[in-house]
């Protein structure tokens, strides 16, 4: 009898055990997450990138749940490639144009999904690596971790780098395009030599009077290709022409690039829109000798798969396909093109004597 009682007490305190587990069960709230921004702004060691979002506005999305994976450049990351970064008119870190900044900075940020969902699928085969193990993305790049594995509302997760993670066609200056792509080795050439005949550049790569690397724009670059012997003389043995005048070349140069006064004036090719609206615009030689009509300006086209910038030259009409569309340089945006632009004026100069 007592076996049947103390049997039945165990019993009625397992069953009261049980339902008080039910009870706390359907009361718990697990703690609540914080926010990307709220992870973001308070990390002492992403304050720089704080402040960069800040500006560009990005704390009302940030503040919304995530279920993604986000990888965030640390403060001494964004030292690191700001340093490469050469714009004239940066001073300390701060530009003083806002729009630069913007450009910049969401060409940037727009790359790190990419590399994210390559990080997802190794942490999905159970292959992510240690906390001092570099992430590894397109092509092989890689970059070490500074910390990882931090929740965020939604169920996301936020891990910092010690590397401004750039996509493929993402240069952080024109110098590190020019000196980086074979294709456009023989253009690189001649803007090299006709800086070293007029001392207009303050370095090897930067105009001081046209300051090409430090005002935003649009560039047209000239693959080797375009360079042509009947066009422009004979060359040596890597293509470039033999007889390079400062006064015939720059003004090809300027011909080739568009100043951007704001966001709005780049001309950026997005593959599911095309190019903006108002696709055409004076370029810079057209800007100085304020001539605004069709001599001077460029004309983007998209038909289907075929991309071209439409000019005038001494001889018309013409038409120039583009090879590659919207390699992000900050602050510019470059196209490269299949041949070399002549812009419609005199010169007293032929480059094939």
């Amino acid at each position: 009898m007592r076996a049947l009682i103390t049997f039945m007490l165990v019993a009625c305190l397992a069953l009261l055990g049980a339902r008080a587990d039910e009870a706390a069960a359907a009361n718990y709230r697990p703690p609540r997450a914080p926010t990307e921004w709220s992870v973001i702004s308070t990390n002492h060691s992403l304050s720089q990138l704080a402040g960069i979002m800040q500006r560009l506005g990005l704390q009302a999305t940030l503040s919304r749940p995530f279920s993604g994976t986000l990888l965030l450049p640390t403060n001494d990351a964004i030292d690191e490639y700001m340093a490469q970064v050469e714009l004239l008119h940066q001073r300390n870190g701060i530009f003083a144009d806002p729009a630069t900044e913007q450009r910049m900075w969401s060409n940037l940020l727009a790359g790190v999904p990419s590399a994210a969902r390559v990080a997802l699928q190794a942490r999905a085969r159970g292959a992510w690596p240690s906390h001092s193990a570099p992430c590894t993305w397109t092509k092989g790049n890689s970059v070490p971790f500074a910390s990882k594995n931090t929740a965020v509302l939604g169920g996301g997760l936020i891990h910092t780098v010690n590397s401004v993670l750039q996509p493929n066609d993402v240069y952080p200056s024109l110098a590190a395009l020019l000196a980086g792509d074979p294709e456009l080795s023989i253009w690189a050439a001649v803007i090299k030599e006709v800086a070293s005949q007029t001392a207009c550049w303050e370095g090897p790569w930067q105009f001081q009077t046209c300051d090409l690397e430090g005002i935003a724009g649009t560039f047209s670059l000239p693959t080797n290709g375009g360079f042509k012997a009947e066009d422009w003389g004979p060359a040596n043995s890597d293509g470039v022409p033999i007889n390079i005048n400062a006064a015939f070349w720059k003004p090809i140069v300027q011909f080739h690039f568009i100043r951007a006064k704001s966001l709005n004036d780049f001309v950026d090719y997005k593959r599911n829109r095309g190019f903006p609206a108002n696709n055409k615009r004076t370029n810079l030689l057209g800007s100085l000798k304020d001539d605004d009509t069709d001599s001077y300006t460029l004309e983007f086209q998209a038909a289907g798969f075929q991309l071209s910038v439409e000019h005038r030259s001494p001889r018309g009409p013409a038409q120039t396909s583009i090879t590659q569309p919207t390699i992000h340089i900050p602050p510019h945006i470059a196209h490269k093109v299949s041949n070399v632009m002549k812009p419609p004026c005199d010169t007293t100069y032929n480059p094939r004597t």
